[in-house]
This record gives structure tokens, sequence and C-alpha cells, in this order.
């Protein structure tokens, strides 16, 4: 069992869930309700693979630091092997990538960008410019992942993936100094918690009520997740 919940750990399973309210919220917003839901089933879980490959992989970059910093973290403690983790984080990221081509070509490769963004933000993440715009480019992607999950024709629908970027960048760029104040942790912690809530609201803004409604109710698995397993 512990095992098990060193592996959730690892992928951060609450933030999971906020990475699937994007993929149902672009949907509902493209297809204007009338979304396929084998393509949302499938879009979810390739958003849902990306994330853990990405969060994985950040963990195994990390693990030098985290063993100082956060000692009970999957890796340092010796929950889960560093080559174990690696391997983990290259198999989600293809499983996500070659999952957005059962949807479409153009899914798949929006997957692909987001596989890449990953891997790019662990590379150049202690370059704050870099760093930032690679993991606003995951989020932000993740939610054109779901627009055309939905069948998108309007290009002009483009801003909301842009803003929501802005917002995840803001968010990174704020927990960069959560080491040094409880209170900034706090607050990156709710900034993402509350992903399902601005996805819902935004569809809600379309005048989507229900799918709305629907999708803000993903709040409370996120914040039962986020009180077992670590969400920063």
């Amino acid at each position: 069992m512990k095992k098990v919940l060193a592996y959730l750990q690892l992928i951060r399973a609450a933030n999971i869930v906020t990475a699937i309210s994007n993929i149902w919220a672009g949907a509902v917003i493209a297809s204007s309700g009338g979304f396929i839901w084998d393509k949302v089933i499938i879009g979810s879980i390739a958003s849902a693979a990306l994330y853990a490959g990405g969060v994985t992989l950040n963990n195994y970059c990390d693990r030098k630091a985290d063993s100082v910093n956060y000692p009970k973290r999957p890796i340092p403690s010796g929950m889960i092997q560093a080559k174990t983790a690696l391997i983990l984080a290259v198999i989600w990221l293809v499983i996500g990538a070659g999952l957005g081509f059962f949807i479409s070509r153009n899914a798949g490769i929006i997957s692909c960008a987001i596989a890449i963004s990953a891997v790019l933000y662990n590379i150049s993440k202690h370059s704050t410019l870099a760093g930032l715009t690679f993991m606003g480019l995951c989020r932000g992607l993740n939610w054109v992942l779901g627009l055309i999950v939905g069948g998108i024709t309007n290009k002009g629908l483009l801003f909301i993936p842009i803003a929501i970027s802005l917002y995840i960048v803001l968010i990174t760029a704020i927990s960069r100094q959560e080491e040094k104040s409880p209170s900034l942790r706090k607050l990156v912690k709710l900034g993402i918690v509350i992903i399902p809530l601005i996805d819902g609201a935004i569809v809600m803004s379309f005048g989507y009520y229900w799918p709305g409604f629907v999708i803000m109710a993903l709040i409370i698995p996120t914040i039962i997740l986020g009180k077992i397993f670590e969400i920063t």
C-alpha cells in the first residue's frame, strides 16, 4: 500500500485532476456542448499521462535538491528508485503523446508538443524566463488539446489557452519563492487547486451552465487528493 501511495505522490495525483478539467472545458466550449465522448475520454487519459510523465521527470531532476529540502518524497526516501522514476516518466510521456494521434493528427501534434515542453522545462527550469515559458506552454497546450478534442473551428478561442498559460506562469513564478514563506506555498497550492473552478467558470461564461458545474465539481477530488498527496 505504501508503494502505491508513493507512486501516486510521484505523479501528484491531485494535480492530474486539474489537467483533466482543462480537457473537459476545452471540449465543451469548442463543440458547443456536443462533444464526442470517446475523444474526450482518450484526451483525458492522454492529458493525465502527459502530466504524470512531466511531474515524474521533474521529481527525477529535483531528486538531489529534494533529498535536502523534501527528504520524505518518493525518490529521496528510497520508496522509488531514481532509475525507475526516469523510465516511468519516459513511458508516461510516450503514451500521452501517442494517444493524441488516436484523436486526430492535430491532437497528436499538440500532445507531442506538451511532452517536449515538459522535457524542455526540466532542462531549462533554472533559467527563469525559459522555465516559466515552458511551464506555461505545458498547461496552455493542454487547453488547446481540449479544444481540439471538441473539434475547434473558431481560432478566436485560442485566447483562452494563452490566458491560462499566463496564469500558470504567474503561479510558477510565485512557487519559486515558496520555500522562503509558508504563506506563498499555500498561495501556490490554492492557485492550482482552483483550476477546475476557473475552467468551469470559463465554460459557464459561454452559457454552458450544467457542464460548467460538472467541471467545477472536479475541485472536490482535487481537494481530497490534495490532503493526501503534495500538490507543489
